[in-house]
């Protein structure tokens, strides 16, 4: 057991836009009322459900028993509907349970990481204790710079249609799992430069796919060495266009590393017009960085998947310029490829069984489900190895119980 002294809670506003009223439970203890933030233990760190603006709204961006809701990135209403506990409904009923769960969390990652302070989020905290001096906001020229700004994409987007009265669930890898499936890709080591020597050109009869010269090329140059590619693409195949919305936000995204322009030339018209080249690979096994839990344990632990998932948060998230904006470094901007790439190819078997995928990242595809679709994305996330929130098996679980209930058309029990 970790010998950490710090203890952690939950604190639930009635009102999270003008927080006062409440319930609180620190480590375990029996929830309590609450009238103002003042009635809040000295000596414990409360996760509340508020976000950071209604924390400043209330001047309390600097309270030090004060976290926001996505402490953990996923939000404490998402979490608590994952354990099947009902904070925001009924707080007094179940929010000891819910502190307690949060305490041993923050107790495992203590245990991994050692951090003598919690920062805003478990994500800054563990980020902190990998690289304790920083790390480097440039990688070469402002050029260079910039081409990893572009290709640096958090969340992949879909170009979807969903449909009236459907509703939302995240379908994920566990978190743990998807930790250690990151694990067996290499990082790209610098420094980098502009390759000098003959750029792919396919031939007119064989313009994608993975017999097509751009394909042969980028995947040879790929697994030798990291690079980064400014592409035009065009003529994506029509079953993967929805699936690949191609942009970082609101810009164009026109560099992108090597693996991901050879995923691409084998479903669309590529042409490859600079490339960016690093020096080599790293291995997993040669950084001080990667995720270390290999326990079959591991792989079933919600806390641990917590602790998991804010760990490659950490790693592949980007970096704050001291100037001012954010960087994105090689590794952050491969990691995030190599997710998207593994999610794809999820995203796209459930798509093709009329599925509405809004969209992928960090393990997780995000999807549009209509009533008559519970029990089959259910069904289909468990073939492909992801698992679907408590709500939708609940949800499964009662609709079985209704038809078994049922005889000739009518209730058995009137």
């Amino acid at each position: 057991m970790s010998d950490y002294d710090q203890q952690f809670g939950v604190v639930i506003f009635d009102d999270a836009e003008h927080p006062a009223f409440g319930w609180a439970s620190l480590a375990g203890s029996k929830p309590r009322r609450i009238k103002h933030l003042a009635d809040l233990e000295s000596d414990g760190i409360f996760i509340a459900n508020l976000n950071w603006q209604q924390i400043r709204n209330i001047n309390a961006s600097r309270e030090p028993r004060i976290r926001a809701s996505n402490f953990f990135r996923e939000d404490l209403s998402l979490i608590a509907q994952d354990l099947d506990l009902p904070i925001i409904e009924d707080p007094a009923s179940c929010l000891h349970k819910v502190s307690e769960f949060f305490d041993r969390c923050i107790r495992i990652a203590y245990d991994i990481y050692g951090f003598k302070r919690v920062s805003g989020t478990l994500k800054e905290t563990i980020y902190e204790c990998l690289f304790p001096s920083g790390e480097p906001t440039t990688f070469g020229t402002p050029k260079i710079d910039e081409a990893f700004d572009e290709a640096y994409l958090a969340i992949q987007k879909c170009y979807v249609n969903s449909h009236s009265g459907t509703r939302n669930a995240k379908l994920r890898f566990s978190r743990s799992v998807f930790a250690n499936l990151l694990n067996q890709f290499p990082i790209p080591v610098g420094p980098w430069s502009i390759y000098q020597g003959k750029l792919p050109v396919n031939d007119t009869d064989c313009s994608k796919g993975e017999e097509s010269n751009t394909y042969k090329f980028l995947h040879e140059f790929g697994s030798q060495k990291p690079a980064l590619c400014l592409v035009s693409v065009r003529n994506i195949e029509t079953s993967c266009a929805d699936l690949l919305g191609f942009t970082n936000g609101k810009d164009r995204r026109n560099w992108i590393p090597i693996h991901e322009a050879a995923f691409l030339s084998s479903i669309a018209e590529v042409k490859v017009k600079k490339i960016i080249q690093g020096t080599r690979y790293q291995n997993y096994e040669d950084v001080s960085f990667g995720w270390q839990e290999q326990s079959v344990v591991g792989d079933v632990s919600y806390s641990l998947g917590l602790v998991a998932e804010s760990h490659i948060a950490a790693i592949s998230s980007g970096t704050r310029r001291k100037q001012g904006g954010t960087s994105y470094s090689p590794r952050a901007v491969f990691l995030k490829a190599w997710d998207r790439i593994m999610l794809f190819k999820v995203a796209y078997a459930l798509y093709r069984n009329d599925i509405v995928v809004s969209s992928y990242a960090m393990g997780a595809v995000n999807v549009s489900i209509q009533d008559h679709q519970l029990e089959f994305v259910s069904q289909e996330a468990l073939k492909l190895g992801l698992t679907p929130p408590l709500w939708l098996l609940n949800a499964n679980e009662v609709d079985e119980q209704l038809s078994t209930d049922t005889d000739d058309g009518y209730l058995k029990y009137v």
